[in-house]
């Protein structure tokens, strides 16, 4: 839509409420002090704001133009998805987009126009004026690796044309990924080679590297070990359980529980040797202590000779006698808390107390990492 148009444009578009001639908008606008401008160019004369146009006038021209099939559809580009970008692309992404939104409420609420509210910026920019949540989103935006916290009108106005392009989509703003290294040929021979359970060096492996292949460099063999994820680098040089530090987790959410509702807990040998109360020689106790999952207070404990079904009941009295009983019980997989005395229908101690016992997997000590900290 025109931001200005002329008495003849607005007569010939016979909206409701307009006279349909030249002349008679001319006097409809003086009557009704048209916000207007001296015409440039041939002819002279005067431009009105559409704005100005009545309410009924002005919505029948938006209606039409929407019908209108538009003079140059947007070109089709092929944008990134969102959940593709890497993460330093998805940060300069962010800090453009809130960068380019400063320049849209200084043109919308401050009435600026677009010129004038990119020359604000940069030079607030350049300044350190801008506000302490945008001035540090500077140097991301930029992407540059000497981290450079200037901005340029040529740089922001791409941006903004980036931008428009896309129909407003900020995935538009992104910075082109740096293309992913293609595979090596010696990898396949690296891999069978160096993943190997005796966890041989790279220099074993150069001594090993098959006659009829070509032999990389030392250099070259290291840094596409350091390119590999830890999972991958690993993965036959350590067994299962080893492999676990490497693997992801997700964390769990204890926001929508209660003091009372998990007790987790777990089995340590004691750290130190003390003297044995029977024969008096040095030995190691085990201690089995409870912590509440949602305060992690140390609710009860107990000591003994070894872990096994009492020790672990005793340490759940002292935390039921001394603060509360537990909705659920969670414990590892061993002896001690999976047996017929804790899981007995009828007379065993979980169903006594009316609580639920869960066991973590075996060899999973990342299941239990509350108490494995503690």
């Amino acid at each position: 839509m025109k931001e200005w148009m002329t008495a003849a444009e607005i007569a010939g578009l016979k909206l409701p409420g307009l006279p349909a001639t030249k002349r008679r908008v001319n006097d409809l606008a003086s009557r009704e002090t048209w916000e207007r401008r001296e015409r440039s160019g041939r002819g002279g004369g005067f431009e009105y704001r559409v704005s100005s146009l009545p309410a009924a006038a002005q919505r029948a021209l938006a209606t039409s133009l929407v019908k209108q099939t538009p003079a140059q559809l947007p070109a089709q580009l092929d944008l990134p998805l969102a959940t593709d970008l890497k993460a330093y692309q998805r940060d300069t992404m962010v800090a453009r987009t809130a960068l380019l939104a400063r320049i849209d409420e200084m043109v919308v609420l401050g009435g600026l126009s677009q010129g004038k509210a990119v020359i604000a910026l940069v030079d607030a920019a350049a300044k350190g004026q801008l506000a302490p949540e945008l001035q540090k989103l500077v140097p991301v935006a930029n992407a540059r690796s000497n981290g450079s916290r200037s901005l340029t009108r040529a740089t922001v106005y791409n941006w903004l044309k980036a931008r428009a392009e896309a129909a407003g989509k900020v995935v538009a703003l992104a910075p082109s990924g740096v293309p992913e290294a293609p595979i090596p040929p010696f990898a396949e021979t690296l891999q069978r080679l160096f993943n190997r359970p005796t966890q041989p060096g790279m220099a074993e492996c150069l001594e090993r590297w098959p006659a009829g292949e070509d032999r990389p460099s030392y250099d070259q063999l290291r840094r596409w070990l350091k390119k590999v994820s830890a999972l991958t680098r690993n993965a036959g040089r350590l067994g299962p359980k080893a492999l676990q530090q490497y693997k992801a987790f997700i964390a769990r959410d204890t926001d929508s529980l209660w003091p009372g509702a998990v007790f987790i807990g777990d089995g340590h040998t004691f750290k130190a040797e003390v003297a044995h109360p029977f024969h008096g020689r040095p030995f190691r106790p085990e201690i089995t202590s409870f912590l509440d999952v949602y305060t992690r207070r140390w609710v009860g404990w107990s000591v003994a000779l070894a872990e096994n079904t009492w020790s672990v009941a005793d340490a759940l009295r002292h935390a039921v006698t001394t603060t509360t009983c537990c909705d659920i019980l969670y414990y590892d997989n061993g002896a001690g808390a999976k047996n017929n005395t804790w899981d007995d229908a009828l007379v065993g101690l979980a169903a006594r107390l009316s609580i639920t016992k869960f066991h973590s997997a075996p060899w999973s000590s990342q299941a239990r990492g509350v108490i494995e900290r503690f």
